[in-house]
């Protein structure tokens, strides 16, 4: 489940407000981008799902109207849908940088109801709400929250791109399942490492990732083991697990294919 809503809408809506015998103007910029922004949600999603065969089959729309959106559906058309979603958001706005967007993806089983994949989905959606800026530390949202980790839109399309790499790594033979795998118990230890949570495990988390590396990737593989090692600063550590966990996902089905 993919659960999204435009950041700061109120501010959205009186940064277009004047003062004196502009606010006649503002009140029409207003009204106008009210009924561009419920068009966008209530019409033009539903036409741009519609259109894509991706999305046409495996998608179902919860709701979206007014300046919010759930949708339901596989998890990989539902991962790739969020970013092109965005896209599509930014396009329709013209790039105009005061309308972001923040959203929040719930992966779970078929069987589990509804009500609890949503209130997973609107869990991640508030972790997204509160990314701050790396820079100035100030809460930035306009973010995406997945596999527990919270990314912003162009670290997130960084990730699926990573995870279609990763694959095609292991399904060369360049990268072992168990090497790719073993990235996500880095991944924890160097956020239990920023969060405080340090034990001398965690610590040496760093070395132990290019051990293996070195051990399991063949010299001869440079661009291989050049890809991983990017990897190896704590913030992207942490990050990769979206591209790692995306990229298992898809390497199991695969698996599972292959074995029916």
């Amino acid at each position: 489940m993919f659960k999204a809503d435009i950041d700061n809408l109120g501010l959205v809506f009186t940064s277009s407000w004047g003062e004196g015998d502009e606010s006649r103007i503002s009140f029409s910029r207003y009204a106008q981008l009210s009924r561009h922004l419920h068009y966008f949600f209530s019409a033009y999603v539903s036409g741009f799902i519609k259109a894509h065969d991706e999305y046409r089959d495996t998608i179902y729309t919860v709701f979206s109207g007014g300046d919010d959106l759930c949708v339901l559906g596989a998890w990989d058309a539902v991962m790739r849908f969020a970013l092109d979603f965005r896209n599509e958001l930014t396009t329709f706005a013209n790039g105009n940088p005061s309308i972001t967007l923040s959203g929040g993806i719930a992966l779970a089983d078929s069987k589990l109801p509804v009500r609890a994949i949503a209130a997973a989905a609107e869990e991640a959606l508030e972790h997204a709400k509160k990314r701050k800026d790396e820079t100035s530390n100030k809460v930035a949202k306009d973010a995406v929250s997945v596999f527990g980790v919270t990314v912003s839109w162009a670290e997130y399309e960084k990730s699926l791109k990573d995870a279609k790499a990763i694959v095609e790594h292991m399904d060369s033979g360049k990268v072992s399942y168990a090497v790719v795998y073993k990235m996500i118990d880095f991944a924890n230890r160097a956020r239990d490492v920023r969060e405080g949570r340090k034990i001398i495990r965690d610590s040496l988390w760093m070395s132990n990732y290019r051990y293996v590396l070195a051990r399991n990737i063949k010299q001869e593989h440079e661009n291989v083991l050049k890809f991983f090692q990017r990897f190896g600063s704590p913030d992207l550590m942490e990050k990769s697990r979206i591209a790692v966990s995306y990229a298992l996902y898809l390497n199991r089905e695969g698996k599972e294919e292959d074995d029916a």
